[in-house]
């Protein structure tokens, strides 16, 4: 935990820096990750529904960053009312250029994600829970991909829709997969 703290308060620090204290606006973000699994080792599981939200910094021009907080994961209906999760909440760092107009813009980017230390699988039968076990040691404490979205609205809101993929294995188990997250994210942001 005190290295996810460390990595994002760093990560903020280095981004004032960049940019002059008055320029730096900030905002908050609260949205939606339709989450599910994907890779070469692709699991074959269902994308569920997830929570994200945040802060999102950005200074004067078209570069940015939000310190986001991010559910990521996928399920898997195995029949007779059970169903099968795979879970992980991440803090995540998303660096963003925005090209385009005033009110409709495109978003490229890419993430860090720093795993918060709750994944966990969980197996679910006949309305109650009947396992709920940590995965940690067998999740990868950081996770990096790519983002690519749209971005519409004007300085007060923004309504936005990306793809993140990841480009890095989250598999740490003792015989490793390909296995990344993949993540259709859906937020509001609104400044202050």
């Amino acid at each position: 935990m005190k290295r996810t703290i460390v990595g994002v308060a760093g990560i903020v620090f280095v981004m004032g820096l960049a940019s002059p204290a008055h320029a730096m606006k900030a905002a908050l973000k609260v949205g939606v990750n339709y989450a599910d699994l994907g890779g070469e080792d692709d699991p074959d599981m269902d994308p569920s529904l997830r929570y994200a939200g945040g802060l999102v910094f950005s200074p004067t021009g078209p570069f940015g960053l939000e310190v986001i907080y991010s559910q990521k994961g996928a399920q898997e209906d195995l029949g007779g009312g059970s169903m099968y999760y795979i879970e992980g909440e991440y803090a995540q760092a998303t660096f963003l250029a925005r090209l385009g107009g005033q009110n409709a813009r495109l978003v490229l980017g890419g993430y860090a994600a720093f795993k918060l230390g709750k994944a966990r699988e969980i197996l679910e039968g006949g309305g109650m829970t009947v396992t709920d076990e940590s995965i940690d040691d067998d999740i990868k404490d950081l996770d990096f991909g790519a983002v690519a979205g749209l971005s519409f609205g004007g300085r007060q809101a923004t309504f936005d829709v990306r793809y993140e993929m990841g480009l890095t294995s989250i598999d740490d188990s003792s015989s490793p997969s390909d296995i990344v997250n993949e993540v259709i994210t859906a937020g509001v942001t609104i400044r202050f």
